[in-house]
């Protein structure tokens, strides 16, 4: 019985699962995003047009990951896991609305809310939390119906602002879910630890055509998505703590974001010899780098991931 197998080789056949059939299908999307028209300029190369939302590839790696998983988890929490992934695929949804059709920002809030649901009405993860000075409490319906639905809101919005060059969204995506899939076997949670795999897998895979230079742009339907399932990876596996320091970058981004009313872009205002430089008011923390540093596009990305490597090591440590 597959069941039966070593979790190693559980593990290997999810993550296996989900990178190849991003491998496969993600240059076949490519091909009938550029015959429709779906292409979009890359503003830190000339404006050299590339296919656009080719992201979508990741979400059919994911749930084919989370689902061959199913296999290999304790049948009592399928209900969490089927739970997580129907979250996972509203977000996506609201994700290709996006692309497609731009959302006003208070949609934005309302619609992750619906998205939420399936994690609210199963109760996943462990509603006592632990607090300092005052040890465990139990939150009961407050933690279903009110941090559930905050959290799923906030990381599906968190991880959208930190992202426009090569490589970054599904590199982001990587380094936390590696980061939080380690955090996850810590604490002995299959669940969130299968969803984190899948999630790692596929985006190490789309990272094939959308590393510099990309051949495919990942899209809102990739930021979403990924916010998504680190929202439902954290309170399935009750490390709410854990993925919250794994996405201090892009909390720090929220709050630079703000001061410009969410209006900043993170691209350069001009590029020299390959060199990103960015003048004027810091309103991210792509500008601060562009604008001390005037790293290569590569350059920037690398930094970036560098101090998402950082916050999920620092995640990893708070589950010791």
């Amino acid at each position: 019985m597959l069941n039966n197998l070593p979790f190693s080789v559980s593990i290997f056949i999810v993550a296996f699962s989900s990178f190849t059939s991003v491998l496969i299908l993600t240059p076949f999307l490519i091909k009938k995003l550029e015959i429709a028209g779906f292409i979009s300029k890359d503003m830190s190369k000339g404006g050299r047009k590339i296919a656009k939302n080719a992201g979508i590839s990741i979400l059919f790696g994911l749930s084919l990951g989370i689902l061959i998983s199913l296999k290999f988890i304790d049948p009592a929490n399928i209900v969490h896991m089927l739970a997580a992934l129907c979250t996972i695929l509203l977000i996506t949804i609201i994700g290709i609305l996006d692309d497609f059709v731009p959302i006003a920002d208070r949609w934005r809030v309302v619609l992750p809310l619906f998205a939420a649901i399936p994690l609210m009405i199963t109760r996943a993860g462990v509603s006592s939390m632990n607090f300092p000075f005052f040890g465990d409490i139990e939150l009961g319906l407050i933690y279903s119906l009110i941090l559930v639905p905050i959290g799923v809101i906030a990381c599906s919005n968190l991880v959208n602002l930190l992202a426009g060059f090569n490589g970054l969204e599904a590199g982001i995506g990587f380094i936390s879910s590696v980061c939080l899939f380690v955090a996850s076997l810590i604490v002995g949670s299959n669940i969130s630890s299968m969803i984190f795999l899948s999630l790692a897998a596929a985006c190490l895979a789309f990272l094939f055509y959308n590393w510099y230079p990309a051949k495919a742009f990942p899209g809102n339907v990739t930021t979403y998505l990924i916010g998504a399932t680190i929202a439902s990876g954290v309170i399935t596996g009750n490390i709410e703590k854990a993925g919250i320091i794994a996405l201090i970058p892009q909390i720090i981004e929220f709050f630079l974001k703000a001061t410009s009313k969410f209006q900043a872009e993170n691209f350069p205002t001009r590029i020299e010899n390959g060199h990103l430089i960015y003048e004027g008011k810091i309103y991210s923390l792509t500008h601060i780098i562009q604008k001390y540093l005037r790293p290569t596009e590569v350059e920037l990305v690398l930094l970036l991931l560098l101090i998402q490597l950082l916050f999920g090591i620092l995640a990893i440590i708070s589950v010791l």
